[in-house]
């Protein structure tokens, strides 16, 4: 079967967060290609489809992957489109001026590979640019909080991405929003998992709870959901 190198490449960037989810399955199913993986810190996991259309000559088939940046640099460094084939435990990716056979792992010894996404009872959610990443991101490397993360608030039909520590310098990106009002804290994988995500998005979450952010495309559907950071120190107090 063969796809362009580029559509294939850019949906498994997606998908592991540009290589750092390092390992999963490529399974090539009924309706297309699925890969549903998770970090390794279980702080996030992510699902992905793209669909069957993209491909020409399209056959069913699962292809392990130890290293995903290898993987993608392997894409990135053909043209135009790629045949794909499997013999024994050996992946072959062929392009007019190039060919890459990858080893393919014992599933066994995955560490990212997730059979499906939880399904944790998410709202319709609501509709989001993803230019607002930007700015989150910015303000993040100006005020140098990538380990603190961010308080992801919708108040008023307004959300508000907030960077910093309380008592300490803060910056906040800000948009407009139908939902409804809800408040959590996430930690470096939400940094992490925005910078693969582009276009309009669909999102939702409620208090202390995951976040889950969908992106829809013609040719594709990706799931990224993210776990808060729960203040336990707060929860103690409560109880």
């Amino acid at each position: 079967m063969k796809i362009n190198s580029k559509t294939l490449s850019d949906f498994i960037k997606k998908v592991t967060i540009n290589g750092n989810i390092s390992d999963g399955i490529l399974k090539f199913g009924p309706d297309g290609l699925t890969l549903t993986v998770k970090d390794v810190t279980n702080a996030g996991a992510v699902t992905g489809i793209l669909k069957a259309t993209n491909f020409i000559d399209y056959s069913q088939m699962n292809i392990p992957i130890k290293n995903m940046t290898t993987l993608i640099s392997v894409l990135n460094n053909m043209n135009g489109n790629v045949e794909l084939s499997k013999r024994d435990n050996v992946f072959i990716l062929s392009s007019e001026g190039n060919e890459g056979k990858l080893i393919m792992p014992d599933e066994a010894y995955l560490e990212c590979d997730l059979p499906e996404l939880p399904t944790l009872g998410h709202d319709g959610g609501f509709e989001l640019d993803s230019g607002i990443w930007a700015a989150v991101k910015k303000n993040t490397q100006i005020l140098g909080t990538g380990k603190v993360g961010v308080i992801a608030e919708v108040k008023d039909n307004v959300l508000y991405i907030t960077t910093g520590e309380d008592n300490f310098n803060q910056l906040t990106a800000k948009t407009a929003v139908d939902y409804k009002n809800v408040v959590a804290r996430f930690g470096s994988t939400f940094l992490e998992f925005i910078t693969v995500m582009s276009g309009k998005l669909n999102v939702a979450f409620n208090d202390n709870y995951p976040i889950l952010i969908t992106s829809r495309d013609p040719d594709s559907t990706i799931k990224w959901m993210i776990s808060p950071i729960i203040d336990t120190e707060a929860e103690s107090e409560e109880e």
